[in-house]
């Protein structure tokens, strides 16, 4: 009969178990914590940006192209709504229509 010491120390396939439990619930309170910052970040960039955000044009992208022509041509959004103003051409080509109809010029800005 072969008796162990009283050591206090697990076995080693306890100590692998421990440390896999261990890890598993530090990785879950980690998971758990990045769901909820995120949540309540989101939450609040939202509601900021709810006045000026429209969702349907967020998502193709077209509230930057719209943020920079703004830009370019010095005006505030709000005044170029329902407006039909174009940059000035320097020179203008001729317009021609494609097979499919689509309208096709050449200018120079």
């Amino acid at each position: 009969m072969q008796i162990r010491p009283v050591t206090g120390t697990p076995h080693k396939r306890f100590r692998f178990m421990r440390r896999l439990m261990k890890a598993l619930l530090r990785w879950t309170f980690i998971a758990i914590g990045a769901l909820a910052t995120a949540s309540v970040l989101f939450a609040h960039l939202y509601r900021v940006n709810e006045s000026i955000c429209d969702p349907s044009l967020f998502a193709i992208g077209v509230g930057y192209v719209n943020d920079a022509y703004c830009a370019l041509i010095g005006a505030a959004r709000e005044t170029l709504l329902g407006a039909t103003d174009t940059l000035p051409s320097l020179q203008q080509g001729r317009t021609s229509v494609l097979p499919n109809g689509t309208p096709c010029m050449t200018s120079r800005s």
